[in-house]
């Protein structure tokens, strides 16, 4: 395969697949497949290495303010298993820790897998705990820590005495994933789709709004750059005050 078949290979991707998503992709083949093959010899060069990334268009997505994420989460907790006027099911049985869910990840920053390995060993006292192994597997492979805010430590206190396993071993999120609960209260209320992922975008632009450098929010979400990614993603966001530390509580 050369750099031209890679070329083509990409440009009739871009067709089907986000930009993003293709530059995954072109990631994957690098570490995966032609770094190795090169390595260990079997490859003279790396045929994906001249190949350009696509550029990505990093748009401002709608997060919600510190009123309309109240609302939201009211929503969900309050639709409860219920039978409507016409006699039929409605609502959830696990309405209560979907909302915990939806808190969890947007005081943390967390990626959904992380937050769906996160365990009650995990929890300090300062600050939650998410490195290398067993179930505190991270994306890209490096520890790191997330500080405890005083909203996270309301819900992890609220948690800890809720009638459910609480166990080193046991997981502090009790759904798998918030999605179709997310979307269908964003629905009911006449909110913007938001998705899961969109939880970690409130996280970071809480925390800008509070005045942590960019350096320092990307530390705390897993990237690897230093707050390059944040800078462009985020440059729209602006310092509503200023707060040396997270220790205060954030206008979610």
């Amino acid at each position: 395969m050369t750099t031209r078949d890679l070329e083509k290979w990409q440009r009739a991707h871009a067709r089907k697949y986000s930009n993003s998503r293709v530059n995954g992709a072109h990631s994957s083949l690098n570490q995966q497949v032609f770094d190795p093959a090169v390595a260990k010899g079997q490859l003279g060069l790396n045929p994906a290495a001249k190949v350009k990334r696509l550029r990505v268009r990093h748009e401002a997505r709608w997060v919600p303010t510190p009123g309309e994420f109240a609302r939201l989460v009211a929503e969900i907790r309050g639709n409860s298993f219920r039978l409507n006027e016409k006699g039929r099911c409605t609502g959830s049985a696990y309405c209560e820790v979907t909302a915990d869910a939806v808190e969890l990840l947007a005081y943390t920053g967390m990626r959904l897998s992380e937050a769906q390995n996160l365990t009650s060993r995990a929890v300090r006292e300062n600050h939650i705990e998410i490195r290398v192994g067993g179930d505190f597997e991270t994306k890209n492979g490096e520890s790191r820590g997330i500080p405890m805010n005083s909203s996270l430590r309301e819900l992890l206190d609220r948690l800890r005495e809720a009638p459910r396993p609480n166990g080193p071993s046991d997981p502090v999120m009790g759904v798998k994933r918030p999605t179709i609960a997310l979307a269908n209260a964003c629905k009911r209320l006449g909110f913007p789709h938001l998705r899961v992922h969109d939880l970690r975008h409130l996280f970071a632009t809480r925390c800008i709004e509070a005045g942590v450098d960019m350096p320092t929010v990307a530390k705390w979400m897993g990237h690897k750059d230093g707050g390059i990614t944040c800078a462009r993603v985020y440059a729209h966001v602006l310092p509503s005050h200023s707060a040396e530390v997270l220790n205060d509580e954030l206008p979610w």
